[in-house]
């Protein structure tokens, strides 16, 4: 029968504890880089309210609904690799009002006549759809990191979790 205690124990943590804790000693630095991308994403490929130009048109190719999917996702995937339920309420919920407000933005603004174009300039439009997906996971990575820099995710973990 073996005797000692789990902190005796020589076996090294499991992976998932690894991973949690490697994301939280980086929780400083992933904030920043997604209030980073989401801030150039908005400023660079959104067209402005007044003007309905995009400083950047050569962007909005990139940064489209692919883009939108996946840095969405990623931020699920950041979420649940930190064990925090509130992290994934916060980026679904941002997520919805972020859509919400691209929905908004086209029926208070309009845009073009084309009910589905949002805004055309020179040779780029930009699709109601790109506009809500971006919109949304750019407000909800603007959230995530803001609230991963000031801590307020962290929840110190219970033994035995």
């Amino acid at each position: 029968m073996n005797s000692r205690t789990p902190s005796e124990s020589k076996e090294p943590p499991p992976l998932s504890d690894a991973i949690y804790d490697a994301l939280w000693t980086a929780s400083n630095f992933i904030g920043g880089t997604l209030v980073a991308i989401s801030l150039g994403v908005i400023i660079l490929t959104f067209p402005g309210r007044y003007s309905h130009a995009v400083l950047v048109p050569e962007l909005v190719p990139v940064f489209s609904v692919p883009f939108g999917i996946v840095f969405l996702l990623t931020q699920y995937a950041l979420a649940a690799g930190m064990k925090s339920y509130k992290a994934l309420a916060l980026v679904t919920g941002f997520f919805i009002v972020g859509m919400g407000l691209a929905y908004v933005r086209k029926i208070v603004w309009g845009g073009t006549g084309n009910p589905m174009i949002l805004s055309s300039t020179g040779n780029v439009e930009i699709t109601l759809a790109r506009h809500a997906v971006v919109a949304g996971a750019c407000i909800s990575g603007l959230v995530f990191g803001a609230a991963l820099l000031k801590d307020y995710l962290y929840t110190p973990r219970r033994k035995g979790s």
